[in-house]
């Protein structure tokens, strides 16, 4: 009996060791098992997930990149059109400047001071216009120099008439401060003259 109580007690140990083994191949199977699918998800998101991602947001990056460079571009090229704008208006300025002193050197030589005047004054606004120092020095003398001969061509007071005379006096007020003197004869000359058409 104290073999079969012993091979009794064999097989049970037997059994619990069996049984413990199955529990541990079981748990270790779970194990590697879930360690598959943690690598398995981990491939799936670097491949797919992970990979979208870092498009999505070199493709935001690359679209903000490139709004900027084309505000950038777009305020450029207005800044040179600008500029451009400015120059060519400046060239007109100076052309219109050329002929105004080429008309009142005509007008003078053909003693029309009433028109030279006109002239020169128009010379002196596209000068002051384009910050030309000689064209306004040039202006301001040429302008006084033929309204004194106007002033001076007046018998007993019969004042001759000034062509655009609101137009010679709204320029020789934008005198710069500079010219004060020449400034006073001018409006002093061309106060009282009605404006010839």
């Amino acid at each position: 009996m104290q073999k079969e109580g012993t091979d009794n007690l064999i097989e049970v140990y037997k059994t619990i060791l069996e049984q413990e083994i199955s529990n541990n191949t079981i748990f270790i199977t779970v194990l590697l098992g879930i360690v598959v699918m943690l690598l398995g998800a981990t491939w799936w998101w670097n491949k797919i997930g992970a990979t979208k991602e870092i498009k999505a947001e070199v493709e935001k990056i690359f679209d903000k990149e490139k709004k900027k460079l084309q505000k950038e571009l777009e305020n450029e090229i207005n800044e040179k059109t600008e500029k451009k704008i400015r120059d060519l208006k400046k060239h007109l300025l100076f052309v219109e400047a050329d002929v105004a002193r080429s008309m009142a050197i005509t007008s003078c030589k053909n003693k029309f001071y009433s028109y030279s005047v006109f002239w020169w004054a128009k010379l002196l606004k596209n000068s002051l216009e384009i910050d030309g120092s000689a064209g306004i020095r040039l202006g301001v003398d040429r302008l006084l120099q033929d309204l004194k001969q106007l002033k001076n061509g007046d018998e007993h007071e019969n004042l001759q008439t000034i062509y655009q005379c609101e137009f010679v006096v709204e320029t020789a007020n934008k005198i710069p401060e500079v010219l004060e003197y020449e400034k006073r004869e001018i409006l002093k000359i061309c106060k009282g003259r009605k404006e010839k058409d």
